[in-house]
């Protein structure tokens, strides 16, 4: 038998047998805080322009959505969602200024409305420095999505 044929049979003796495949998970999962496994709420922004100014606002936005900070967990950085698509106690994603390109979501989602996507209440808006540089942009966030969404 030649070493191609003998390689095809162990890989079809592997790939049918009743052996269970073990998933190695990237070091973002792995990396996962024990915090980031008990919150319902994922916020990802892109790197702040004003830190200082940034997170104030977004935590009044927050705390105005009724959410402890126990709740939620800010992400930035070069994740993705599937990153995190496996915390099945996530049930609501905000993108402050993040594109879904970016998440490698394959969906758009519309501007300041709750969309289900995924299994989760999705809602999409723009940077924390547009917000607060636009109140018409606050407005419609607060009225149009986060107000009805989380408040009722």
């Amino acid at each position: 038998m030649s070493m191609l044929n003998l390689i095809n049979e162990r890989f079809l003796d592997i790939l049918f047998s009743d052996r269970k495949i073990i998933v190695s998970k990237n070091d973002a999962q792995k990396n996962i805080s024990e915090q980031l496994l008990t919150v319902s709420v994922l916020l990802f922004i892109p790197a702040y322009n004003n830190r200082d100014a940034e997170e104030v606002q977004l935590h009044k936005i927050l705390k105005a959505c009724a959410l402890q900070p126990e709740q939620y967990a800010i992400i930035t950085g070069d994740n993705t969602w599937l990153d995190f698509r496996e915390l099945e106690q996530v049930k609501h994603v905000l993108l402050f200024g993040m594109s879904e390109e970016a998440l490698g979501l394959g969906i758009h989602l519309p501007f300041n409305r709750v969309t289900g996507f995924d299994g989760r209440s999705w809602i999409k808006t723009y940077a924390i420095s547009d917000v607060m540089q636009n109140q018409q942009v606050k407005n419609d966030l607060w009225q149009q999505a986060l107000k009805p969404h989380f408040i009722g």
